[in-house]
């Protein structure tokens, strides 16, 4: 981290805005510079500006907050700090800055403003005043408190990191070299060691749950499960057979039931067929009419118009006497409209010059009223003045008489606390003593606390190296348990095997099995066998099934042939039917000349039934044409499906027949796949024998193989045990001695934290001397503001009260002499006022004489035009009037309408009835015409008159029903005759197979009895079943837990192993060791620094506190002795060393490339501080910048570059040097 810039203003006696570049070629050039100037001049200033602008927050005063600021120069509102800085990520820039309310001296502070940018684009990083000095130190790697430890070495903190303990050198460490690591690696490795505990105690926890079953008790689940599977097809055929026998007697009984309402229903339908028959004489009269249809209704049509003519004709005679009354009326009502419309005309011609003059005289008075109210409302809006006036006259007075009286308190405070004026001076440096005090006091609790720490250590030691005594007996004991349990394992092995090895035990085992396998395929072949011929019955039974249906399609595809055939006659009359009507429709005008007894030019025919009258249309057939297509459609659909279905059924058959001798094929199969078995086994069984003598050879060779399998499980188990014991002896034996090393270290750490313990108090007791001290000398400069006790919880009252008090007295100071420029300013404010009331009282009454002058004016005009039009307003009555005129033409001319209309309707009447009366004449000819036609045909038919005809007459809904039912009757018969032939021949077969008759009840119950004891014997073969499936699972998990509770303890070993090296709760032991090094590399930098200033002392690391510094007199022969011996001058160059060595050691995250040191050479003599900046001035051969602040003389003599802080009048100083300027 590089500072090239520093920016700021209004900070102690730096009033004003200041810039230092630390990039000018004087610093570059030099690599070192100084900052010289008097005592209080405001040298360090320089640096708190930089450590305000980076984390809001100085080593002198600690953090600035709203309620405290006690770096503001006085007599100022605002003030800032910002600093432009290098690291290997970037630059980047820091802003700090606070004000007072409206930026006045004296005003009450505001939050501060902080910011962190990145100088390249601009980018704010981040503004949350709490979040950027966290920011900063991810930036740059350092916080407050480090960055104070390597760059910046303030006043009494430049031998801070030499005299700072072993756990505050640690974390300091730990930040700059990038060690943390190491307290994480220790903490994981502690973590997991537990972990690793928990794992083999949760796994030796299951492993001594687990309970399994003998050898004697599975082995009767064994033998009866053998017993069960032998049973159980036994049960099963029996029940097939007998459940056989029950369908059979089911299938013969529903046949007979069937057969009975077959009957009955043939008999059923006779009866109906009976009472359809006088419908069907009725059908057939329904279509005798249909043929006189169409010549009734033209007849019926042209009576009908007949009569609507005569009755149109009676109601026009009626209303011609009404349209002449209505012409009439109409006529009036024209000639009364047009005389009003011409004496409206005439008054307005009368009125319109008295609405001219009118609207003059309103156009005069709308001027005045402006007028009137533009002098009304400024004579409202001087008023108003006025009265606020007056109000801010009496505002004035009484503000002028608080601030007289806040005057005269704020002098009797001032002169009662006169002392508090001198702490603008003399607060520093008390506040320095109490940031001392507070350090050693927060020293003092971390004594204690090392203290504390080394007794649990010597407390923890003790503990340890007894717990490794006990161990180590606990060990050796069970290593002589282990040993005896060997020996009795080996023992036990032997016995087992009768003298023979477990591998011929295992061949034994081998031919078993081999055996045994060969007896299964045999049995799995009898099954194979046993449900061939169960399909090969099957496969029979569904070829009868299907040669029935078979019979049934054919007897339904004949029917559907039939109506196929008589439906397409019908169709066929229907198509010719209509293409006759179409024709005939065609030859309309021919047809209306044809004549009775004259021949027909086309025909020759003489008579002409159709010639007269309304024909059918020719679409009147289309609806039964539609109807007829779609159901021979749908018989079309019907023999297709019928067609398909046989397709299936003959395809079934034959797929039957290939079923039947596939199940003989497989039958053969298996009985030849059986003898190779048995001569492969080399035995000879009659095929009548094949199932009984598996059955007898399976238990034999069960037992066998039972007994050699237990023989060899228990023999490998007691080999693995026998190895397992020999690991674990091996194992205890390299644990024990372990535990013997370990008790010899717990040994030696209990003599070492006996010694820390008794360093720790001799410590403790030489601070709280220093302590009490400081304490009694802050004491002393704090008499004339605080009387109150200097207890470390009361020190940061004390701080507060002070600059509280100093804050009071400065604030009190600044109100005084703002009041007294307000109270004269007050004053003359006052008399500003008093002049600005008396004009604008003259002013009002001039107003309002000129007011009242127009409004005479005004009432006169008014009185004159009310004389001549009164209130009526001329506008309004012109309107009316045209509005009025406008109505009147209107009426005029809907009255002329209504005549017209009136008098085209009367004759419209008129002459639709001379036309009514020819058209009369010519239907009753027509009419007389029809009549006599119809007669004649009617006679001619089968009806004795018209309305015998019309109650033959059907709708054609209800003739198609009729014909549909009479078709579906005939239907219908057939059916139910060819179903009953069937149900007769399906009656006598089942007769035929059921033999001897048999109850049925008896077949119930007995096929009850054997479902009973076949699903008993299922649900015992799968509870043996699932009994040994779970033995053979426990068996097999409480192995494969014993597998993993070895493999636990070999983990946890290793981790026990590691934890003993560099694990522990806080992560402490890895990282001291890790810092440990760390610090021994940086003493190793800071002697190669110390040996170029000085050949008396070297650096050495304490062996017991790896973190503890001990320094070697090479002058007083050797000795080494503690740091704190050492005189001022003699710190400040070990302190300068040590700082050098921490910019050395630097990692990823932080590079210390600027170093700034605030006085400690006022402590070394000449040749010394020669050689001090000799060895400041070699480091800019590495590229780091060296800022040294003092004000001893022979700085500024042997330092080239210098930033001068020059004092001047009214406690203001001033800065002067290269890079250095004022804004």
């Amino acid at each position: 981290m590089r500072i090239l810039h520093i920016h700021f203003k209004n900070l102690n006696s730096l009033q004003g805005e200041w810039t230092v570049d630390l990039t000018h070629p004087a610093y570059v050039s030099e690599g070192i510079f100084a900052i010289t100037g008097p005592t209080g001049s405001g040298k360090s200033t320089l640096l708190d500006a930089l450590c305000l602008a980076l984390y809001g927050a100085t080593p002198r005063l600690g953090r600035i907050t709203k309620t405290t600021n006690g770096i503001m120069s006085r007599q100022t509102g605002e003030c800032f700090a910002e600093v432009t800085f290098e690291t290997p990520q970037g630059c980047f820039r820091c802003h700090w800055s606070q004000r007072t309310a409206r930026k006045k001296a004296g005003g009450e502070l505001q939050q501060a403003r902080h910011e962190v940018i990145d100088h390249a684009t601009g980018n704010v990083l981040e503004e949350k005043l709490s979040e950027v000095p966290r920011r900063v130190e991810e930036i740059t790697g350092l916080d407050f408190r480090r960055f104070t430890r390597t760059m910046l070495l303030a006043q009494g903190d430049f031998a801070a990191f030499l005299q700072a303990s072993s756990d505050e050198r640690g974390p300091l460490l730990e930040q700059i070299t990038g060690t943390g690591i190491y307290t994480e690696i220790s903490q994981r490795v502690h973590e997991r060691r537990g972990e690793e505990q928990k794992k083999l105690d949760a796994l030796d926890s299951v492993l001594q749950s687990t309970k399994i079953p003998d050898e004697g008790q599975a082995a009767a689940w064994r033998h009866d499960l053998e017993e069960k599977k032998t049973e159980e097809p036994r049960l099963r055929q029996d029940m097939e057979d007998k459940k056989h026998r029950l369908d059979l007697h089911d299938r013969l009984a529903h046949a007979e039931e069937e057969l009975e309402k077959g009957e009955a229903s043939l008999q059923e339908w006779t009866n109906r067929a009976e009472a359809f028959a006088p419908q069907e004489e009725r059908l057939a009269r329904a279509l005798q009419a249909l043929e006189l249809a169409s010549l009734h209704g033209a007849l019926e049509r042209l009576r009908k118009d007949r009569r609507a003519e005569s009755d149109l004709l009676e109601d026009l005679r009626l209303r011609l006497p009404e349209l002449d009354e209505a012409l009439h009326q109409a006529d009036e009502a024209w000639q009364i409209a047009q005389a009003s419309l011409q004496d409206l005309k005439a008054r307005e011609a009368t009125l319109r010059p008295l609405w001219q003059r009118v609207r003059g005289q309103d156009l005069q008075l709308q001027e005045w009223e402006k007028v009137l109210g533009t002098r009304e409302a400024e004579r409202e809006t001087q008023k108003k003045n006025l009265e606020t006036l007056e109000e801010n006259r009496t505002k004035e007075q009484r503000l002028l008489d608080e601030e007289t009286a806040t005057r005269k308190t704020l002098e009797r405070e001032l002169e009662q606390n006169a002392a508090d004026g001198a702490l603008g001076e003399a607060l520093g440096a008390l506040l320095e003593r109490l940031d001392a005090l507070q350090d050693l006091s927060r020293q003092s609790a971390r004594r204690y606390q090392e203290e504390a720490e080394a007794e649990n250590l010597h407390a923890a030691a003790v503990a340890e190296r007894q717990r490794r005594d006990q161990l180590l007996q606990e060990r050796q004991q069970a290593l002589a348990t282990l040993e005896d349990a060997v020996a009795r394992r080996r023992k036990a092995l032997e016995d087992l095997l009768q003298g023979r090895s477990l591998g011929e035990w295992r061949q034994s085992l081998e031919r078993l099995r081999e055996r045994r396998a060969l007896l299964d395929q045999g049995i799995q072949t009898l099954q194979l066998r046993e449900k061939h011929q169960l399909l090969l019955e099957n496969a029979r039974q569904r070829a009868q099934e299907l040669t029935d249906g078979e019979g049934a399609l054919k007897e339904d595809r004949q029917r559907t042939e039939a109506r196929l055939e008589t439906l397409a006659r019908e169709t066929e009359l229907l198509e010719i039917q209509r293409d006759l009507l179409l024709r005939i429709q065609a030859l309309e005008d021919q047809r209306k000349e044809l004549r009775d007894g004259e021949p027909c030019p086309l025909c020759g025919a003489r008579e002409h039934p159709l010639a007269w009258g309304q024909l059918p249309p020719p679409y009147a057939a289309d609806d039964d044409l539609a109807r007829s297509k779609r159901e021979l459609q749908e018989l079309h659909d019907r023999r297709a499906r019928i067609t398909n279905q046989q397709g299936a059924v003959q395809k079934d058959l034959e797929r039957n027949v290939q079923d039947q001798e596939e199940a003989r094929q497989s039958i053969a199969e298996a009985e030849q796949s059986l003898r190779r078995i048995w001569e492969q086994r080399g035995e000879e069984v009659p095929q009548d024998r094949w199932e009984a003598h598996a059955e007898l050879r399976r238990r034999e060779e069960d037992e066998a193989l039972r007994r050699t399998e237990d023989t060899v499980i228990r023999g490998d188990t007691e080999e693995h045990e026998l190895a397992k014991r020999g690991q674990d002896r091996e194992e205890l034996r390299e644990f024990a001695e372990a535990a013997k090393l370990n008790a010899q270290k717990a040994a030696h750490d209990e003599a070492s934290a006996l010694q820390a313990l008794e360093a720790a108090r001799r410590a403790r007791s030489a601070h709280a001397t220093n302590v009490d001290q400081a304490r009694r000398d802050l004491r002393q400069r704090l008499a004339p503001w605080n009387d109150a006790s200097l207890a470390e919880e009361t020190l940061e009252d004390v701080r507060q009260t002070l600059r509280a008090r100093k804050e009071r007295w400065e604030q009190h100071h600044n109100e005084k002499i703002r009041l007294d420029q307000t109270i004269q300013m007050g004053h003359h404010a006052l008399e500003q006022w008093t002049l600005r009331i008396r004009e604008a009282t003259d002013t009002l009454a001039r107003q309002d004489a000129d007011l009242e002058a127009r409004r005479g004016e005004h009432r006169l005009l008014e009185e004159e035009r009310k004389n001549l039009f009164q209130d009526r307003h001329p506008d309004e009555e012109e309107q009316q009037f045209v509005e009025a005129l406008t109505r009147a033409e209107e009426t005029l001319a809907l009255r002329r309408r209504d005549k017209d209309q009136a008098l085209e309707g009367r004759n419209r009447a008129q002459d639709r009835r001379d036309t009514l009366n020819r058209s009369l004449e010519n239907r009753d000819r027509d009419l007389a015409s029809e009549e006599e036609r119809w007669t004649r045909r009617l006679q001619e038919g089968a009806f004795l008159h018209e309305e015998d005809f019309l109650a033959a007459n059907l709708e054609e809904p209800q003739r198609r029903a009729l014909a549909e039912a009479s078709q579906l009757l005939k239907e219908e018969g057939a059916a139910r005759k060819s179903t009953l032939e069937r149900q007769r021949r399906q009656r006598d077969e089942l007769r035929e197979l059921q033999g001897d008759p048999v109850l049925r009840e008896e077949l119930l119950r007995e096929i009850a009895d054997l479902e009973t004891l076949h699903g008993e014997a299922q649900r015992a073969v799968g509870v043996l079943e699932e009994k040994l499936r779970d033995l053979d699972t426990l068996r097999q998990e409480h192995r494969d837990q014993q597998t993993r509770c070895e493999a636990q303890r070999r983990e946890l070993r290793r981790w026990e192993n590691l934890h003993h090296l560099v694990g522990s709760a806080d992560g402490k032991k890895f990282r001291n060791f890790a810092q440990g090094l760390t610090f021994r590399a940086m003493i190793g930098h800071a002697n190669h620094q110390l040996r170029n200033m000085t050949d008396r002392y070297v650096l050495v690391q304490e062996r017991q506190a790896p973190l503890e510094l001990a320094v070697v007199d090479t002058y007083q022969g050797g000795v080494a002795r503690s740091t704190k011996t050492l005189s001022g001058g003699e710190s400040f160059l070990v302190s300068l060393a040590l700082a050098l060595g921490l910019s050395h050691m630097v990692s990823r995250r932080v590079r210390v490339d600027s170093l700034f040191l605030d006085e400690g050479f006022g402590t070394l003599d000449d040749d010394a501080l020669d050689t001090a900046l000799e060895t400041l001035a070699g480091l800019h051969r590495s590229g780091k910048l060296i800022g040294v602040i003092s004000h001893v003389p022979a700085i500024r003599e042997r330092l080239a570059a210098r930033i001068q802080v020059i004092p001047g009048p009214g406690g203001k100083s001033a800065l002067q040097g290269p890079g250095c300027g004022a804004k």
